[in-house]
């Protein structure tokens, strides 16, 4: 599996959710090759707040990994409720050609989510700061258990 680009204040996880800077060695034929005691290395994308803001009101598709009692004390509006727990079950749900932003609290499901989503061949981004982060730099949350106001 091909490594999903990196965006702006990326930084590359493991799959362990480990920061990784150790580096893969190309083969000649364009691939990449690992030491056998590695573990498969799947590059996700966190981004933080501000980016997240910027994708998000140019209408990205949002998933809340959270548990439903933290979602209706407030979300970022449109955010799709997908618990990590059933992450795996809705996968035809998701989109399989535009970028899915995934948000949680803090910041930490949502790392383990992207992770999830990229091994599987989605193109996730993971909100660094959470919906905590979001609220703190004033941006509106909905309260309740739809996903917008209306």
């Amino acid at each position: 599996m091909n490594p999903v680009a990196s965006a702006t204040l990326s930084r590359t996880t493991n799959i362990a959710g480990q920061q990784d800077t150790s580096p893969l060695i190309s083969d000649t034929h364009g691939g990449m090759l690992k030491q056998p005691d590695l573990k498969e290395i799947f590059v996700i994308t966190e981004i933080d707040v501000d980016t997240f803001s910027a994708a998000h009101a140019d209408g990205a598709y949002v998933v809340d990994v959270r548990e439903p009692h933290e979602y209706v004390n407030g979300h970022v509006p449109g955010a799709r409720l997908i618990p990590l727990s059933t992450l795996g079950d809705s996968l035809n749900d998701l989109p399989a050609s535009q970028p899915i932003y995934v948000i949680c609290q803090g910041g930490n499901r949502s790392r383990v989510a992207a992770q999830y989503l990229t091994r599987v061949g989605r193109d996730a981004r993971s909100v660094l700061g959470g919906t905590s982060g979001w609220m703190s730099a004033g941006r509106p949350v909905v309260r309740g258990a739809r996903a917008n106001l209306a």
